[in-house]
């Protein structure tokens, strides 16, 4: 299969809403969007279902999910950095 088979795979997985090997899915929510998430989730809405209207993947909103349950709060904690 040439070139055009796979590119056609590459646009099916990516309409599917499966992250694309450029990496373009964000890796973060803003805290507006942690807030919307943790509505969602109260409201029912899986978490699968959730991840795929902000275009994040599944752990970043089980991260959220579970950073709002541990301190209530919409923010991540600040980095360690240098």
């Amino acid at each position: 299969m040439g070139c055009t088979g796979s590119t056609s795979l590459i646009n099916t997985l990516n309409s599917a809403g499966h992250k694309e090997a450029s990496g373009s899915m964000r890796r973060s929510l803003q805290p507006t969007q942690v807030a919307q998430v943790v509505q969602l989730i109260q409201d029912g809405t899986s978490m699968r279902a959730v991840a795929r209207r902000f275009a994040v993947s599944v752990s970043v909103v089980s991260r959220a999910w579970r950073r709002y349950q541990e301190t209530g709060q919409y923010i991540r904690r600040r980095g360690g950095g240098p």
